[in-house]
């Protein structure tokens, strides 16, 4: 024998309507709302429905896997027990989209748009994402926390712009994230060396990915020659406009050219006065900016007799203005001084005279 209650109750928990609660005196009639039926069925973002559990004062009784077999369990009448029933669902992986947004290049304004794309700016420059083709699709569980910076390929010669890379937490079916990407830079520099490899210049331009620069000039001074800019595997013109997809060094040689004009003047001692006079101006040739040596030709004609002698060490300048002068000096070559008797002993006079040659007084 049941003793029976004043009130029973059906509670109705599905998770995707509103709670149901119907009280009544046990064999009472006992209706449901409409969108009890249809809770189980319906879509809810980020879960799958997985059973209904149906508990009789406070016991798990039955479990339903049919979405929609809890209309064939519910009585149209209060039983004499309470009936709890829970709609249990689970986890499901949701999509949400991330906008990848490509840096424009310099001048480009929204006028240049191309159908099915969407521009944003920051700052001064422009980035624009192809709908079809820079709109990425991820899955996420609802509730958690998601991000732009995550693993993305992207478009080559790219790179994530720093601090603009967006996170949160999957909410609903219209998440989105913003992704920006910027050109990457590269650095670009010529070096220009001498022979010693001493740097004459050194320049560094950082460029962005498929933009070109210019190569530069070297001021070539008088007397080298510019070998020419090379990656060491192919060579680039002045002036000209090369692509840049990559880090890349150019180098040249200034080479001091071994063909570089210079003066050489002659002078030959008088030997009367013992003074030099000049006989002769010859032009040669030897390496810019090296000291003219000890192989300075000298004139055969007084290469006996003579004591040629210069300055080995001037260097030979680019722009052809070196002077190398050589004195040849008479061999055996004396001098004769006369002074008065007197405290002062002032010079009458000198005369020159080689070895065995009378001298000459003066009066």
């Amino acid at each position: 024998c049941h003793q029976l209650r004043d009130s029973y109750g059906i509670y109705i928990f599905s998770g995707n309507s509103d709670n149901v609660s119907i009280t009544g005196a046990y064999e009472s009639p006992v209706s449901y709302p409409d969108d009890l039926w249809t809770a189980a069925t319906t879509p809810m973002f980020g879960y799958n429905f997985q059973k209904w559990e149906i508990y009789e004062d406070g016991e798990l009784v039955q479990t339903i896997t049919d979405p929609n077999g809890l209309r064939d369990y519910l009585p149209d009448t209060m039983p004499y027990h309470d009936i709890t029933v829970y709609g249990v669902w689970e986890p499901r992986l949701e999509e949400h989209e991330i906008y990848h947004y490509y840096e424009q290049p310099e001048g480009w304004t929204p006028e240049d748009l191309e159908a099915g794309c969407v521009t944003a700016q920051v700052g001064e420059v422009w980035y624009v994402c192809d709908l079809d083709t820079d709109v990425e699709t991820r899955e996420a569980y609802l509730g958690d926390e998601i991000s732009s910076a995550d693993s993305y390929t992207g478009r080559e010669g790219y790179e994530r712009k720093p601090y603009y890379q967006q996170t949160g937490w999957l909410s609903n079916e219209n998440t989105v994230l913003e992704s920006y990407h910027d050109f990457v830079r590269y650095d670009v520099s010529f070096i220009c060396t001498d022979e010693s490899g001493k740097t004459i210049s050194h320049t560094v331009t950082q460029v962005k990915n498929g933009e070109t620069v210019t190569v530069p000039e070297v001021i070539t001074p008088a007397g080298y020659t510019f070998s020419g800019w090379s990656d060491g595997s192919s060579e680039v013109n002045v002036g000209e406009q090369i692509p840049v997809t990559r880090d890349v060094t150019y180098t040249a040689t200034l080479t001091p050219d071994d063909d570089t004009p210079y003066t050489v003047e002659h002078y030959v001692q008088n030997t009367e006065t013992g003074s030099y006079d000049w006989v002769a101006t010859t032009t040669e040739e030897g390496t810019t900016d090296t000291a003219v040596g000890t192989d300075v030709p000298l004139l055969g004609e007084y290469s006996e007799g003579y004591e040629a002698s210069y300055s080995p060490t001037i260097l030979i300048k680019g722009d052809g203005s070196t002077v190398v002068k050589v004195r040849y000096a008479v061999n055996n070559l004396f001098t004769a001084t006369f002074r008065e008797e007197s405290e002062t002993g002032k010079i009458l006079g000198r005369t020159y005279y080689q070895a065995g040659s009378p001298v000459t007084i003066p009066d």
